[in-house]
């Protein structure tokens, strides 16, 4: 338990949602062509240094390694990076696992209002407004608004529940 009270509710990681599942996929081809082009490369890249006359096919090889394993491992961080984007819903606040491996709080206290993702933007983003001014942004409920049952666009069922609980917080502390 931390600061923010017991958890209530665990949203698990951003790989739970179509968009995770979509881009750990994207993640996983990108990097089985990486290796396949890193594997060629390397025998570009023996072949050419085997013989004197393919020096500068070597070197060109050496080069393609290079890239294929940037490309491996950019894959692999995003399969990371995905798994990390977390949320828990807590008693009085929300605990973040962003992306590239921050970490943020948002107390229920401190939020002045919810931006939730609007099915117009073309930039997905749902933002909470601090006291402070400052704006946190979490990358685990970036998340479209879907369509409901009476063809309307409705927030996402995550996002959703974190408008909920917050409703639920400033009602049990008298700030609804």
């Amino acid at each position: 338990m931390n600061d923010l009270g017991p958890v209530t509710q665990n949203l698990g990681s951003m790989r739970q949602t179509s968009i995770g599942r979509w881009t750990i996929g994207v993640s996983i081809a990108l990097g089985v062509v990486a290796l396949l082009f890193t594997a060629l490369s390397v025998f570009v890249m023996v072949l050419g240094l085997t013989f004197i006359d393919l020096i500068a096919l070597g070197i060109f090889g050496v080069l393609l390694v290079l890239a294929g394993v940037a490309v491996m491992v950019f894959s692999i961080a995003m399969i990371i990076q995905v798994t990390g984007t977390t949320a828990q819903i807590h008693a009085h606040g929300l605990a973040l696992g962003q992306s590239w491996f921050r970490k943020a709080t948002v107390p229920w206290g401190e939020v002045v209002r919810i931006d939730p993702p609007t099915s117009g933007a073309t930039l997905i983003r749902c933002d909470f407004v601090l006291r402070s001014g400052a704006r946190v942004c979490a990358d685990r409920l970036r998340l479209k608004p879907v369509v409901g049952a009476a063809g309307r666009y409705v927030n996402h069922p995550d996002v959703q529940t974190v408008l909920d609980h917050y409703a639920a917080w400033q009602r049990a502390n008298g700030e609804a």
